[in-house]
């Protein structure tokens, strides 16, 4: 049993469950909703939702032998809205219905979060397109979850491709109001044979959504034209983190990765990523040996001994994968828990402080985490995808005191 599954296990509840209770006494205390911080970068951004099937590869979490893999894959990209075309709906009525029905989230919830996308709106064009960001979420973790993070990555220029890991998260929405939802095989990872297979498959999902976008930025009416597929990262939370770096390691066309709060999984541990890294860790887990009590350890049924040599093994692997960087940082976020790197749940808790505790989000304010997380993502692509000049990695920034930055490599 790794680390991550641990800290979930004794304390890191589900960021589901924090939207579900808190969805029912915000219509009942509130009309306001959850207005997302201003974007900081130039570009409006523009959302839209696409879905692939890989004929290559038979879809083993359903029960039709013949089903190929298909993927729901959401863009935020640089936009030129019309006058007319209006921000602020997190959800349409199909997917507010998903979100009752699989996650109990009353109809209401979707008036809760205002973010900054336009559904659909034009892109805007540039010469040569703009670099592409894949990104995968948290195991169990609906991709939705991270809109105030993705959305501000893509207003500074940048693509974003979001890959649903489809019956492994606990919502996955397509764009014809349809959804599924995850199944048991999608979600263990409680040996590491099912760890690495699992993980196999969700970089394959990445590997074969970069193959598909040669044919969209070609073909698609909406998107032909944005992407520039020779500057490609990648970037996840928790094991869509351990999946980036994995996903770096495979495939040459992507430049760097990062990695939030995820354990790593596969080939990495032993041969490195190979390219340049940022490895982003909440508070939680870069003081697991403190953080967790004895009595918490006894619930989840293992021994303070057995819990200290995971660790050990974990900050062994962390250590082996950034020394084997040609260019790695190693960024430590004051007052963060693992579920921070779903910013929109540490959102929900500003007007739900009992129902979205602490304990799940971290004390850091959860506008400041969405701001502080979001430019070190984009200046660690702006200097290791776009190839600009950044200073923020060189010396510990005054700009930003709840950061620890260590940087290895040349």
């Amino acid at each position: 049993m790794r680390l991550h599954r641990i800290v979930r296990q004794v304390g890191l509840f589900g960021t589901a469950l924090a939207l579900l209770v808190g969805g029912g006494v915000f219509a009942q205390e509130n009309s306001f909703g959850v207005t997302f911080p201003p974007l900081s970068g130039d570009y409006p951004v523009g959302m839209t939702m696409r879905t692939y099937t890989d004929e290559s590869r038979l879809e083993i979490y359903t029960e039709d032998a013949s089903d190929s893999r298909t993927i729901p894959v959401t863009f935020y990209y640089p936009a030129a809205p019309a006058a007319n075309e209006v921000s602020g709906v997190y959800a349409t009525p199909a997917e507010v219905e998903a979100f009752t029905s699989a996650l109990g989230l009353p109809p209401f919830v979707s008036d809760a979060f205002h973010p900054n996308f336009i559904r659909d709106a034009a892109g805007q064009p540039a010469e040569g397109g703009y670099p592409v960001l894949l990104f995968m979420p948290g195991l169990g973790t609906p991709p939705r979850f991270y809109v105030s993070l993705l959305e501000q990555v893509a207003s500074h220029g940048y693509v974003v491709a979001v890959v649903d890991p489809v019956y492994s998260t606990a919502l996955s929405l397509f764009p014809d109001g349809s959804y599924v939802e995850a199944v048991p095989q999608g979600l263990d990872v409680s040996t590491p044979e099912l760890r690495d297979a699992l993980g196999a498959s969700w970089v394959n999902d990445a590997r074969f959504i970069l193959d598909t976008l040669t044919a969209v930025n070609a073909d698609d009416p909406l998107l032909a034209g944005l992407f520039d597929l020779t500057r490609v990262g990648m970037f996840g939370h928790s094991f869509g983190g351990a999946a980036a770096f994995q996903m770096a390691h495979d495939d040459d066309r992507v430049r760097a990765a990062i990695n939030m709060d995820g354990s790593p999984f596969g080939t990495v541990i032993a041969e490195g990523v190979g390219k340049p890294i940022l490895y982003m860790l909440s508070e939680e887990a870069s003081a697991a040996s403190t953080t967790i009590t004895d009595e918490a350890l006894e619930a989840a049924g293992i021994t303070r001994e057995a819990f200290d040599a995971m660790l050990a093994e974990q900050l062994a692997d962390r250590a082996s994968l950034l020394e084997s960087s040609p260019s790695a940082y190693q960024f430590v976020l004051a007052g963060s828990k693992h579920n921070t790197y779903s910013t929109d749940s540490g959102l929900a808790r500003r007007l739900l402080p009992l129902l979205v505790p602490e304990e799940m989000v971290g004390t850091i304010e959860p506008d400041r985490a969405v701001k502080v997380i979001s430019d070190y993502v984009v200046a660690f692509f702006d200097q290791h995808v776009k190839g600009e000049a950044v200073s923020l990695f060189d010396d510990p920034s005054t700009d930003y005191p709840e950061v620890t930055l260590e940087v290895f490599g040349s």
